[in-house]
């Protein structure tokens, strides 16, 4: 790829990415924070679901709410000395009487929190991620899923090639029964191309939950070989371009 994938999918100043799906969302996060920071840009990643604290080399600062404090104000003190800062909602208890709070596991915002912040906030991009997967490489989205801000201005849905051949269970896919049923197949049958148009397409699958006015991208992770590549070019050739504008495929380190 010659273009910088911000180039590509026309990211910039007051961009508002949310990616979703399953396969490679940090990867791609963390990728477009690298190339959003090299030219430039104030960055603020943050998530509307749990979250787990970043490597202290992968951001300047990492803020955690805490009760009652003003993030914004927060947000803004921390951009005075950092180029990129990563947010999270609060900690989340490690017991019932919320005494105790553990330390792998935070917190996002709430969608309106982040449209909030996008809308008032200091940074230049706003970079989240909307949704999770347990680290499978494919799903659909529960009844509550995704949880994308209403501000998104470029929603990503990852699909992790790596799940083409595998069977249709628990293992690689992310509510793998419910993925089955829009398919129109057995759980355990085999993924295939046909099995991820069917259901990034499914009008009752992530299409219905994406902002109007978002940019719907799709984005095919893991294409490492020359015959995932090949797969993610019928990929793109099946894709109907009123539901994604665009299609991309990468082999980020990560993925």
């Amino acid at each position: 790829m010659n273009e910088s994938i911000i180039e590509l999918l026309k990211i910039g100043r007051g961009s508002f990415v949310s990616v979703i799906g399953a396969g490679g969302k940090s990867t791609l996060l963390q990728h477009l924070a690298m190339e959003c920071l090299s030219i430039g840009y104030r960055v603020l990643t943050s998530s509307t679901t749990n979250m787990q604290p970043p490597p202290a080399h992968k951001t300047d600062e990492f803020v955690v709410r805490q009760p009652d404090e003003d993030i914004l104000e927060r947000l803004r003190r921390s951009f005075e000395n950092n180029q990129h800062v990563t947010a999270a909602g609060a900690s989340v208890p490690s017991d019932p009487g919320g005494i105790k709070s553990r330390s792998d596991k935070i917190k996002g915002f709430e969608p309106e929190e982040l449209d909030a912040i996008h809308e008032q906030g200091p940074q230049d991009i706003l970079l989240i991620q909307a949704d999770g997967a347990r680290r499978r490489s494919f799903k659909t989205p529960a009844a509550h899923e995704p949880r994308v801000p209403s501000r998104t201005t470029h929603c990503i849905l990852a699909v992790g090639l790596d799940v083409l051949g595998a069977p249709l269970d628990s293992e690689k896919v992310h509510r793998h029964e419910i993925t089955a049923a829009l398919a129109g197949q057995e759980v355990g049958s085999e993924v295939t191309i046909a099995t991820i148009l069917k259901v990034v397409q499914h009008p009752e699958g992530y299409l219905p939950e994406l902002p109007s006015n978002a940019r719907r991208i799709l984005y095919l992770s893991k294409a490492d070989t020359p015959q995932r590549i090949e797969s993610a070019r019928l990929i793109q050739a099946g894709i109907d371009p009123e539901n994604y504008e665009l299609v991309f495929w990468a082999n980020l380190v990560g993925d």
